[in-house]
């Protein structure tokens, strides 16, 4: 109903829109001859930001955040993790970092899941933070096991702006955010096996980490900043009034 409403009165109004990724454009779809427009979501990113220093003679930090329910999938990463030999799944240190918010028995299920798959040791399940900047901080990379379509994929962006390579969910507009193995890894959604030897390749391999964070910050430069945001809405902006402009002469 919602959808329908909004459409009607876009076309009423003739309006020019702006989408947040290919993704959502592609979930709304317009008449022929309807201009519309992405520009992605500007997110601040860190000025000092760098690679991490992880170099195999500590624990991998992975790092999940986002609310916790299904369409996220901290059960994809969880099962990930089990699913590794003992051996690498003792080089992980885990932090899965949300809340449930409006069903809290959610977070409590997620802390016996993690118990009961006895990963106590390797997972930590944290409420949610209003400044997750020490949380990227800390992390090598960044988990997004998204189950469902994101409409773009904040967290794997901000990941990218502080040089924490994502391993994502290849679906919805993460697919937009992260190209696969030059900025981070897009892997098959609900697989924990992919994600699993994803994480195993990190391990083993931590030297591949740095290409990547480098790569993605200047993706995260070029497309997400708040910089280039203000570019691309300018320059939709700016064609609007030109063709205002050639229509009074």
């Amino acid at each position: 109903m919602t959808r329908t409403l909004l459409r009607r009165l876009i076309l009423w109004g003739r309006a020019r829109l702006i989408f947040n990724s290919q993704a959502t454009r592609a979930a709304f779809p317009l008449p022929a001859g309807h201009e519309a427009d992405v520009v992605y979501n500007g997110v601040a990113g860190p000025v000092d930001w760098a690679p991490t220093d992880y170099d195999a003679k500590r624990p991998l930090r992975v790092l999940m955040l986002g609310r916790i329910n299904r369409i996220k999938g901290q059960e994809i990463l969880l099962a990930a993790v089990s699913a590794l030999p003992p051996d690498l799944r003792e080089r992980l240190e885990v932090r899965i970092v949300g809340s449930a918010f409006e069903d809290p028995a959610l977070e409590q299920t997620l802390r016996e899941a993690v118990t009961s798959a006895g990963l106590d040791e390797r997972i930590k399940v944290e409420p949610f933070r209003d400044d997750p900047t020490p949380l990227y901080r800390w992390a090598d990379i960044v988990v997004v096991p998204s189950r469902r379509p994101e409409s773009l994929g904040r967290v794997a962006i901000e990941a990218m702006a502080f040089g924490r390579p994502p391993l994502a969910s290849a679906i919805g507009g993460l697919q937009e955010v992260v190209v696969d193995g030059v900025t981070g890894r897009l892997l098959p959604p609900g697989d924990p096996n992919a994600l699993a030897e994803a994480l195993k390749q990190v391990i083993l391999a931590p030297e591949m980490l740095a290409p990547l964070a480098h790569a993605g910050r200047e993706r995260f430069s070029a497309l997400f900043s708040n910089q280039a945001v203000a570019r691309a809405i300018g320059a939709v902006v700016e064609d609007v009034l030109a063709r205002g402009r050639q229509a009074q002469r």
